[in-house]
């Protein structure tokens, strides 16, 4: 409604500021494509997209191979859980840190599982991952 507005009512464009229609910066960012197959295992290799050059790079490896994992981003963090090696399912957890471009590992699952999905809710430091 605020867009129809705008348009056909431009001497009420100066009443019609909200936080949906305030100048923004650009929020370019990059694309992270991380494990997979790699032949018949699963695959350690990150890559990473930029769209402004259109070009993909090879990028930090995570610790262990994986495939059917789950991820979820937290607090500037890639946090990478479960999956398979392409023999056995996993129940690792690695966590990769985007300010300092590094990974770590965090405590193991009490399940091994592939095929799953994660969501973090909250959005406060010690939010729970599921």
């Amino acid at each position: 409604m605020e867009a129809v507005k705008w348009h056909l009512l431009p001497e009420r464009r100066s009443l019609l500021f909200s936080h949906r229609t305030r100048p923004r910066t650009s929020t370019i960012g990059r694309l992270l494509a991380i494990g997979g197959m790699d032949g018949y295992k699963g695959a350690s290799n990150m890559e990473m997209y930029d769209p402004r050059t259109n070009s993909w790079t090879p990028f930090m490896r995570m610790g262990a191979r994986r495939l059917q994992f789950g991820v979820a981003v937290m607090q500037n963090k890639l946090i990478v859980v479960g999956g398979r090696d392409g023999l056995k399912t996993l129940n690792t957890v690695e966590c990769f840190d985007l300010t300092s471009l590094s990974w770590s590992t965090l405590a193991p699952m009490n399940t091994h599982r592939h095929g799953l999905g994660v969501a973090v809710l909250g959005a406060g430091a010690n939010s729970p991952i599921y």
